[in-house]
């Protein structure tokens, strides 16, 4: 499905034909240093109708050495995950039920969030800001007329797309998933 006029690259391995955007390497000589990280399966274009294809995920460097450093820096990344350090430290929660990635403060979570709005609050009102506040949800036609619809209509505006409004979920109904989860 690319749009007439726009263009592509094709790039050839041996007998294997590639048809995306890269990056690549112009000779595959020249990775000498190579990890797979992970594999996956997927349907072809995310219908489950259709062959389901394997997807390897790898990285490749001029040198071992470069290839240590880039995996240790990446173990070192998960060590700062904010989504495991939210868990092990008991500060938020992520609830499937609630949304992808709408946080659900524990209370320790409150009280550092709670800490830093003040903080910056203060250094807000010291500078001579003023503060207003927004609603968190609006009507579709909000999105439409800031030109964000097209663009997040089927990841974060479905529900949204479907009714053309949103329900406030209630404070009690966050709660509740927060009891729920601890």
């Amino acid at each position: 499905d690319i749009p007439e006029g726009e263009e592509i690259s094709i790039y050839k391995n041996g007998d294997f034909w590639d048809l995306c955007a890269g990056p690549h390497v112009g000779r595959t000589g020249n990775c000498k240093a190579f990890k797979v990280m992970s594999v996956a399966s997927a349907f072809y274009k995310g219908d489950n109708t259709r062959p389901q294809l394997q997807r390897i995920y790898g990285t490749c460097f001029k040198n071992k050495t470069m290839l240590d450093e880039h995996l240790e820096k990446l173990e070192e990344a998960k060590k700062r995950d904010h989504r495991r350090l939210g868990k092990e430290l008991g500060i938020f929660h992520i609830d499937e039920a609630v949304g992808q990635g709408l946080i659900l403060w524990k209370p320790k979570g409150g009280l550092m969030r709670r800490a830093l709005q003040d903080f910056i609050t203060e250094e807000l009102d010291k500078q001579g800001y003023s503060q207003v506040f927004t609603p968190h949800i609006g009507k579709l036609d909000l999105y439409r007329t800031s030109g964000h619809f097209p663009y997040y209509q089927e990841s974060q505006y479905p529900a949204i797309a479907e009714r053309d409004a949103l329900e406030k979920l209630s404070d009690e109904g966050a709660s509740c998933a927060t009891l729920v989860n601890g």
